[in-house]
C-alpha cells in the first residue's frame, strides 16, 4: 500500500499533484477518496499538500471537502 512504502522509505509528508488523465466525472471522487484514505492510514498529524495547477472548478471541489485533512496546498 501508499502507507506501507511512506513508512519503509521513512518520507516526513506527501504532496498530491492534481494531474490526472482519467475523466472528470472519476476525477474529483477518486482525489478526494485519494486524500481521505491516505490521512486515515497515515494518521491524521501526517503532512498532505495538494497542487493544482489550473485552479480549476474541480481543484475547488476537491480543495473545499478535504480541507481537514490538507495541510497546505499550492497553486
Amino acid at each position: 500500500s501508499v502507507a506501507n512504502k511512506v513508512h519503509e522509505m521513512k518520507l516526513d509528508f506527501i504532496d498530491i499533484d492534481a494531474e490526472s488523465s482519467m475523466s472528470m466525472r472519476d476525477y474529483v471522487p477518486a482525489f478526494i477518496s485519494l486524500i481521505y484514505n491516505l490521512k486515515r492510514e497515515l494518521g491524521y498529524n501526517f503532512p498532505i499538500s495538494y497542487t493544482c495547477y489550473t485552479g480549476s472548478a474541480e481543484d475547488g471541489l476537491i480543495l473545499s471537502s478535504t480541507k481537514n485533512y490538507i495541510n497546505s496546498f499550492k497553486l
